[in-house]
């Protein structure tokens, strides 16, 4: 596979990339607003491997994004402190971290 050569297929309405080069393969996802590609996690020895890691992070993205606007709905509305809303999120997060493991590099926001 050349360094031009990509899979790309849509996921659950995000359009997720594997592109190979020297290091190994890299895992990328676009939100369907989003300009631009999220780098998921680079250098996996197999396509597989990043294909995995692509729909592990879309599976999780989609709950943890409806988890952060619900939280900020609520917050705004005063029914949470910005104290509560931070520890209930970094919980959700901590939680789905566990169920659907995956290495992130630190991830671009897409947009909203």
């Amino acid at each position: 596979m050349n360094n031009n050569d990509a899979i790309e297929f849509p996921y659950r309405g995000w359009l997720i990339r594997v592109t190979c080069d020297k290091g190994g393969w890299s895992a990328q996802a676009k939100h369907p607003r989003g300009k631009q590609f999220a780098t998921i996690q680079s250098s996996y020895d197999f396509a597989a491997d990043a294909i995995q890691a692509a729909v592990h992070f879309v599976t999780r993205a989609n709950p943890s994004h409806a988890m952060q606007q619900l939280l900020i709905e609520l917050r705004d509305h005063q029914h949470l402190n910005n104290d509560e809303y931070k520890h209930l999120y970094v919980s959700f997060e901590k939680g789905m971290q566990r169920l659907l493991p995956i290495k992130t590099k630190p991830l671009q926001e897409y947009e909203r």
